[in-house]
């Protein structure tokens, strides 16, 4: 069981209707983690079946601070948009604040760049 478990099961129950294709992946190899993928498109209609051809993004949710493993007495937790579709326009910061907020941030982004049209 990955120490992140917890954070990875929250954002399955924020984020889970909220786009076509998501997979959330909980991770404690080099460091603790949570990855979100995610992809505005439908999985039938990607190119040739590949995630990289859809309007796709990745983030991913890690200790504050730079610490290698997550402990949770630590409160926050710092999420960052690591890889994102150049259809895509909309940016987003960095942000380290608790779990709760960081998932907030992520949704809202998802919220304010799902209606771009493909290219």
């Amino acid at each position: 069981m990955a120490k992140m478990d917890r954070i990875a099961a929250c954002a399955h129950i924020v984020l889970d209707s909220q786009i076509p294709f998501l997979k959330i992946t909980c991770s404690d190899a080099l460091m603790s983690s949570v990855t979100i993928s995610g992809s505005f498109d439908e999985r039938d209609t990607w190119e040739n079946r590949i995630y990289e051809n859809s309007r796709h993004f990745r983030f991913m949710i890690t200790p504050e601070g730079r610490k290698q493993f997550y402990d949770e007495a630590d409160q926050k937790v710092t999420v960052e948009l690591f890889q994102c579709c150049y259809k895509i326009k909309g940016k987003f910061r960095k942000y380290t604040g608790t779990h709760t907020t960081c998932l907030a941030k992520v949704l809202q982004w998802i919220f304010n760049n799902q209606g771009q049209e493909s290219e």
